[in-house]
């Protein structure tokens, strides 16, 4: 196997497990994604009253959820008077991690197309030097990449819904 039949192999055994990085989440109707967050953690919390109140996270119980707000007091209160928990960390979440991610991503790409171009050139092709093209070819990817990180990182931006109440649930 040549050098360039290699780094595609490599290339596409990295892309391809990428997405089983990604963490999998919870449904968004279980108290079990609220009952995991570290305390001071900012959310957004809707009552059955309607009433909104960002606050932060302080401990849950089977029964009970405690919050803090911005004037140090603490409250408890019955999940059931809960419609809605969203985490609102996500929001100031920069851009930067999607965009570098999705360099690495569109470079690697771009090294496999390249390599798989060379790896089809048998003995009698005149393939050019493999710097040049690789090099445009990464950088092309890269580039490619990092804006598409970015505008996709900067599309998740918001609230994240932790718990929602569902119009027939009783708890």
């Amino acid at each position: 196997m040549s050098p360039h039949s290699i780094g595609l192999v490599l290339a596409l055994t990295v892309l391809s497990g990428l997405p089983s990085l990604q963490a999998q989440a919870p449904a968004a109707g279980a108290w079990a994604r609220v009952d995991v967050l570290r305390p001071g953690t900012p959310i957004v919390v809707t009552l059955a009253t309607g009433e909104r109140r960002e606050c932060q996270f302080v401990r849950s119980t089977a029964d009970d959820l405690t919050l803090a707000f911005a004037d140090g007091g603490e409250e408890t209160l019955p999940k059931s008077l809960f419609i809605k928990v969203a985490g609102a960390t996500s929001v100031h979440d920069s851009n930067g991690n999607g965009t570098a991610l999705g360099a690495v991503v569109g470079a690697l790409a771009g090294l496999a197309v390249v390599s798989g171009m060379y790896a089809a050139c048998d003995e009698g092709c005149e393939a050019p030097a493999f710097g040049g093209p690789a090099s445009f070819s990464v950088a092309v990817g890269g580039g490619a990449g990092a804006a598409i990180g970015w505008a996709v990182d900067r599309s998740r931006k918001g609230e994240e819904v932790l718990f929602e109440k569902k119009a027939d649930s009783a708890r």
